[in-house]
């Protein structure tokens, strides 16, 4: 609420924002069904599309290689999960 003026997407999700009247049922975790990225070279990811995700899966091996690493290293150690 002291920053709805100035927040973006990027900084809610990695807060894993919910509001003050939301709690921890509805946060941005919960409630984001899917989402339509833009990156930088122009690639375009629907994670609610197969064939979209199929096809940055095989365009950015790299980037899905280090979210892979990324989730195996929050499994590992228990204090990280949510």
């Amino acid at each position: 609420p002291a920053s709805i003026d100035s927040c973006k997407i990027g900084g809610i999700l990695a807060n894993n924002a919910s509001g003050m009247c939301c709690g921890v049922a509805e946060n941005s975790y919960k409630t984001l069904e899917e989402l339509r990225l833009v990156f930088a070279d122009g690639t375009i990811l629907d994670t609610g599309d197969d064939a979209s995700r199929r096809a940055f899966r095989e365009k950015h091996p790299e980037i899905i290689g280090g979210l892979e690493d990324l989730r195996r290293q929050v499994m590992a150690a228990p204090e990280l999960e949510a």
